[in-house]
């Protein structure tokens, strides 16, 4: 009787402990897939901290090769505003009118930069440590100054994440729509 009770106490310690390995290995084998592929194209919903205020807006992102798009689609005020990233330069564009952006000259972290960031950070960031609830796993990573919590589904799709810098939550973002190649 003993032995059988150690033996299944063992054995849940066994396999219990293992889990937080096996996870970190589920994430880092999926973020080399990610980082092997050319991009990405996904519906997020942004929820910025704004010295105070939160600024919603939506928009559909596109990161591929070395260019990252972010078109709004809401609020209706700023829906067909378009921001692009490529080659170190950003350009926000409407219609025909286009400006370039000069580097340092916004918020600590534009709420166009939440979808590129937070591809950036699956793609790119450093495994800090992770787990599962139920059917969503979660990661936590390190990109630059920037913390990223990362929250998927049972296939690994990307459900929704925060991105912090020293302690504080800059931005929320909810993704819809994922598809990566």
């Amino acid at each position: 009787m003993k032995r059988t009770a150690l033996f299944a106490l063992m054995m849940t310690l066994l396999l219990t402990g293992c889990a937080p390995e096996r996870d970190k290995n589920e994430f880092l084998r999926w973020q080399k897939e990610l980082a092997g592929g050319t991009g990405a194209r996904f519906s997020a919903a942004v929820a910025a901290d704004c010295g105070g205020e939160t600024v919603l807006y939506a928009g559909e992102v596109v990161c591929s090769g070395g260019e990252t798009s972010v078109t709004l689609t809401a609020p209706e005020t700023v829906a067909g505003i378009s921001w692009r990233s490529a080659d170190g330069g950003e350009t926000l564009s409407f219609e025909s009118v286009t400006l370039e952006l000069a580097p340092g000259k916004t918020a600590e972290v534009s709420p166009c930069r939440a979808g590129p960031l937070f591809f950036a950070a699956l793609r790119e960031g450093q495994y800090l440590y992770g787990g599962r609830d139920g059917e969503t796993r979660t990661a936590v990573l390190a990109l630059g100054e920037f913390t990223v919590t990362a929250v998927f589904d049972a296939e690994m799709s990307p459900l929704r994440g925060e991105i912090r810098k020293d302690e504080k939550t800059l931005l929320t973002v909810e993704i819809d729509h994922w598809e990566s190649w």
